[in-house]
């Protein structure tokens, strides 16, 4: 039997602006290839409301927003722990409020 924890957390400009954090979020048997979606929320306010502006400028074509996201996975098993992580940016163009993932080499 195994146990899984997932953490994941979203930065723009080295400031979290989401995460999420979940335990025992499922029992996974030996060589499974489950795949778990989730959702962080995000937002950008405060220091960063900047932003609402940038995204609705008229006369920027592109309004691309970078942003960082880092998810780790723990899983227990038979008395042993192990961790696993990936880091990924994701492209928004909030202009057109769509997105492109890209995974980290």
């Amino acid at each position: 039997r195994r146990s899984s924890d997932l953490a994941s957390q979203v930065q723009y400009m080295n400031t979290v602006i989401g995460s999420q954090q979940i335990n025992n979020i499922t029992h996974i048997q030996p060589l499974s290839d489950k795949q778990l979606n989730f959702t962080v929320q995000s937002a950008l306010g405060g220091s960063l409301s900047y932003l609402y502006f940038f995204c609705a400028l008229p006369q920027v074509r592109v309004h691309n927003l970078v942003l960082f996201i880092r998810t780790s996975v723990k899983i227990s098993y038979a008395g042993h722990t192990s961790q696993s992580s990936l880091e990924t940016y994701q492209y928004v163009d909030c202009g057109a409020n769509s997105s492109i993932s890209w995974a980290s080499p």
